[in-house]
């Protein structure tokens, strides 16, 4: 059965785990609201690989353009990591709403060939505008304007 975006959607944005929470509070010395703060946006980004692969599939992302995390999104990425982590919950999660598992693939190591200026540019562009039509302006603001998650302990 093909998932439903927009219900589905709600549905994601709808779910919590306290388990997760606590122990990314316990772990991390953070407060439980911007843990929460965290987990919601970390189900944003999952939200995103999610539309990313129906993107792609559809044609109207470019070829060349990857979803990857940024700078701006260090926190994020920390509490993806312990979703990720409560193995059977975050399977499902991924099962029930985002149309199969999202993997954690990380960054190679080692040194990368930096892109050009203008490819830079365009795959910013690209980010930003994925980013606003998927989130809206106010995420792609908090993300990646305000630094929202660029340091786990908020300002």
């Amino acid at each position: 059965m093909p998932l439903d975006p927009a219900t589905d959607r709600d549905a994601l944005f709808a779910y919590r785990h306290p388990g997760i929470l606590a122990r990314f509070v316990r772990e991390h010395g953070v407060a439980p609201e911007r843990a929460e703060e965290l987990f919601r946006d970390a189900l944003a980004w999952l939200w995103l690989c999610r539309r990313f692969r129906e993107r792609r599939a559809e044609g109207s992302l470019p070829a060349d353009f990857a979803l990857g995390m940024h700078p701006e999104l260090l926190a994020l990425d920390e509490m993806w990591h312990t979703m990720i982590l409560f193995t059977r919950d975050y399977a499902a999660l991924c099962e029930r709403h985002l149309g199969g598992f999202v993997h954690h693939d990380p960054a190679p190591e080692g040194p990368r060939e930096l892109p050009s200026d203008e490819a830079f540019a365009a795959e910013i562009t690209t980010l930003y505008t994925f980013v606003a039509e998927e989130l809206g302006e106010e995420t792609l603001l908090r993300w990646f304007e305000e630094r929202r998650h660029a340091q786990l302990h908020a300002a």
